[in-house]
C-alpha cells in the first residue's frame, strides 16, 4: 500500500513538473508575442492535466490574440487583392475566437468577395481557379448556399471538360491520359453518366497492354529429374507473385510482332539426388537401480554443534574465573581507597580544627592571622576530594565486574542448555541413512539425415529485345532434415523411458520443399526484370516532365502507377504532379474506381 501511494505521488510530481514547464513556456512565448507557439504550449499543458483551469484560461486569451493578429494580416491582404489568402486567415480567426464580431463580419465580407471572384473566373472559363476558391469557401462554411450552388456549377463544367478530353484522348489511344481525365471527371462528379463505365474499360485495356508476360517453357529433365520437372507448373509460379502486379505466367510464346513486355524462361534440371543416411551413436545415462546406505550428514552436523557448545561453555568458565579474580582485586583496591579516604578525612578534620582554633585566638586588626592554617585546610580538602574520586572509580569498576560475571554465568547456562539439546538430538539421530543408488545405462541412438538436391540450368531472355538476362547459368538447390530415434526403455533413465520416434520428411515432402525454394528463386529473378520494366516508365516520365511534355509524362506516370504495388515510395511527388496537371490529388483514384 505504501509503495502504491509513493508511486502515485511520484507520478503526480512528474505530471506537475511537466504541466508547470508547459505553462512557463507558454507564458514566455506569449510575452514575446509568439502566440502560435504559446497556444501550442498551453494545449500541451491541457493534455498533461485536463482538470487544471489555468491552461484553458490562458489558451482562450492567446486564441483571442491569434485571432486579432490574423484579422490584421487579413485586412492588409484584402487591400492588396489577395482574397484567397485573406480568407484563409479570417477562417482561422473565426476558429480561434468564434464570438469575435469583427471576425464574423470580415468572414462574411471576404467570403462574398471571394465568391464574386469565383463567379468572374467561372464566366471567364477559368474553371480550375474558380474551383479552388469555392473549395476554400466550403472548407470554412460547408453549408454556405451561394458557395454550394457555385461549386456545383463549377464541378459540373469541370466534369464535362474532363469527360470530353478523355473521349478525345481515347480516340488517340492515349489511354493513360484518358484514364486520368476520367478519374478527374469522377472526382468532380461521382455520378457523371458513363464515366465509371468508360473508366473501367480504359483501365482494363491499358492493363492488358501493360501486362508483363512470363513465358514458362516446359523445363527439360529426364530420369530422376522428371518428378521435379513435372512439379514446376505455370499455376505454381503464378501463385508466388503478388496478385496486384500486372504479371501473368503463360506457356505460349507470343508472336514476334506482338511487341509484348515480359521474359521467356526455360531451363533444364539435372543431378537430382536423394540420400538417406544413418549412423549409430552410443550414449549413457544414470538411473535409480536400488538403495544404499551412507553416513548420515546430520550426525556430523550435530557433533560439530556439540563441540561448539562445549567450547562455548569452557570459554565462559574461563571468563568467569578471570572476571572473579579481577573482582577480588577490585574489591581489595576499593578497601585500600576507602581506608585512604578515611585517613584523609581525619587529616582534613584536624586541619579544620586548627583553623578554627587560630581564628578564635586572632586579635582584631591583625592582617591574615591564619593564612597558613587556611592553606593547609585547602590542601587537605583537595586530597580528600581526590580520595573520594578514587573510591567512586573503584566502586564503579567492581560493579561492572559483578554485572559482567552475572552475564557470563547466564551465557554459560544457555550454552549448557544448548549442549544438552544437541546431545539429545544426537542420541536420537541414526548414524546411517538410505539413499537412491544410481547405475549407468548404455543405449544406442540412430541418427538419420535426408537430403534432396538438384541443379537448374536457367535461361531468361527479354521478350521484346530478345536480350539474354540469364544465359544458361547453373543454380543449385537443396532441402535437408535430420532426426534421431531410440526405442522406449522402461525402468531405466527418465529421458529414454518414452522413446523417441523418428520424424523425418519422406522424399516427396523434400521434393516439395525443393520446389518451393526453386519457385521462390524464380520469382525473385522475374520480379527483378519486372521492376526494371516498371522503372523504365518512371525514367521516361521524369524525362518528359523535365522537357515540359505533360501528356507524355502523364502517360508514362500512369503506366508506372498501374504496374506497381500501391505502396509507392514516391507517391507524394506523383500526387503533386497529377494535382497540378489534372486536379487529381490522390493516386487511389487511378486504381480504386
Amino acid at each position: 500500500m505504501n509503495r502504491l501511494i509513493l508511486l502515485l505521488a511520484l507520478i503526480l510530481v512528474a505530471c506537475g513538473g511537466a504541466y508547470t514547464d508547459a505553462i512557463a513556456r507558454g507564458d514566455k512565448f506569449a510575452e514575446a508575442g509568439q502566440y502560435d507557439e504559446a497556444a501550442a504550449a498551453y494545449e500541451q499543458a491541457i493534455k498533461i492535466d485536463p482538470q487544471e483551469a489555468e491552461a484553458r484560461i490562458k489558451l482562450k486569451e492567446v486564441r483571442r490574440k491569434q485571432a486579432a493578429e490574423r484579422l490584421q494580416r487579413a485586412a492588409a491582404l484584402e487591400q492588396r487583392g489577395e482574397l484567397a489568402n485573406a480568407l484563409t486567415l479570417v477562417q482561422d480567426a473565426v476558429r480561434f475566437d468564434p464570438d469575435n464580431p469583427d471576425a464574423q463580419k470580415a468572414l462574411t465580407r471576404i467570403t462574398e468577395k471571394v465568391l464574386d471572384k469565383a463567379e468572374e473566373l467561372f464566366n471567364g472559363d477559368k474553371l480550375r481557379q474558380a474551383f479552388d476558391l469555392t473549395t476554400l469557401v466550403l472548407k470554412g462554411a460547408k453549408n454556405h448556399p451561394r458557395a454550394r450552388e457555385l461549386d456545383d456549377r463549377v464541378r459540373t463544367k469541370l466534369a464535362e471538360r474532363s469527360f470530353e478530353r478523355a473521349r478525345a484522348l481515347m480516340e488517340k489511344d492515349k489511354l493513360g491520359n484518358a484514364l486520368v481525365e476520367l478519374a478527374a471527371c469522377i472526382t468532380y462528379r461521382p455520378d457523371y453518366p458513363d464515366a465509371k463505365l468508360h473508366f473501367g474499360q480504359v483501365k482494363q485495356k491499358l492493363e492488358e497492354q501493360l501486362r508483363f508476360s512470363v513465358v514458362l517453357e516446359p523445363f527439360a529433365g529426364a530420369g530422376p529429374n522428371a518428378a521435379i520437372t513435372k512439379a514446376l507448373s505455370p499455376e505454381l509460379l503464378q501463385q508466388s507473385f503478388d496478385e496486384r502486379l500486372l504479371l501473368r505466367v503463360v506457356t505460349t510464346k507470343p508472336a514476334p510482332d506482338a511487341d509484348l513486355p515480359g521474359v521467356l524462361v526455360r531451363g533444364e534440371f539435372s543431378e537430382y539426388a536423394y540420400d538417406h543416411s544413418q549412423k549409430t551413436q552410443s550414449r549413457s545415462c544414470d538411473y535409480q537401480c536400488g538403495e544404499t546406505y551412507k553416513p548420515n550428514p546430520r550426525v556430523q552436523e550435530l557433533r560439530d554443534e556439540l563441540a561448539r557448545a562445549d567450547q562455548d561453555a569452557g570459554r565462559h568458565d574461563e571468563d568467569i574465573a578471570r572476571k572473579e579474580r579481577d573482582l577480588v582485586d577490585a574489591e581489595k583496591s576499593l578497601m585500600r581507597e576507602q581506608e585512604e579516604e578515611q585517613r584523609r578525612q581525619s587529616e582534613y578534620e584536624q586541619a579544620r580544627s586548627k583553623l578554627d582554633e587560630c581564628r578564635s585566638r586572632a586579635q582584631p586588626g591583625q592582617s591574615s592571622p591564619c593564612s597558613s592554617e587556611e592553606s593547609t585546610v585547602r590542601s587537605k580538602q583537595s586530597s580528600l576530594d581526590s580520595a573520594r574520586s578514587n573510591v567512586a572509580r573503584e566502586r564503579e569498576k567492581a560493579g561492572r565486574l559483578r554485572e559482567d560475571i552475572a552475564n557470563r554465568k547466564s551465557q554459560k547456562e544457555t550454552a549448557r542448555a544448548t549442549r544438552e539439546r544437541v546431545n539429545q538430538d544426537l542420541l536420537k539421530t541414526p548414524e546411517q541413512i538410505t539413499v537412491p543408488k544410481y547405475c549407468p545405462h548404455n543405449y544406442n541412438v540412430e541418427q538419420h539425415a535426408v537430403q534432396a538436391k538438384v541443379v537448374l540450368k536457367l535461361t531468361m531472355d527479354q521478350l521484346v529485345a530478345q536480350k539474354a538476362i540469364i544465359a544458361g547459368e547453373p543454380f543449385r538447390y537443396d532441402a535437408a532434415a535430420r532426426d534421431e530415434t531410440f526405442p522406449a526403455q522402461a525402468g531405466r533413465c527418465a529421458e529414454i523411458a518414452g522413446g523417441n520416434p523418428l520424424q523425418l520428411p519422406d522424399e516427396k515432402a523434400l521434393r516439395k520443399e525443393l520446389m518451393t525454394k526453386i519457385v521462390r528463386d524464380l520469382r525473385t529473378k522475374v520480379v527483378a526484370s519486372y521492376d526494371a520494366y516498371r522503372r523504365g516508365f518512371l525514367s521516361a516520365a521524369r524525362r518528359h516532365e523535365a522537357a515540359g511534355l505533360t501528356e507524355e509524362a502523364t502517360e508514362a506516370y500512369v503506366r508506372y502507377v498501374l504496374t506497381g504495388p500501391h505502396q509507392l515510395k514516391d507517391k507524394k511527388k506523383l500526387a503533386e504532379f497529377f494535382q497540378k496537371t489534372s486536379g487529381i490529388g490522390k493516386l487511389d483514384a487511378l486504381w480504386s474506381l
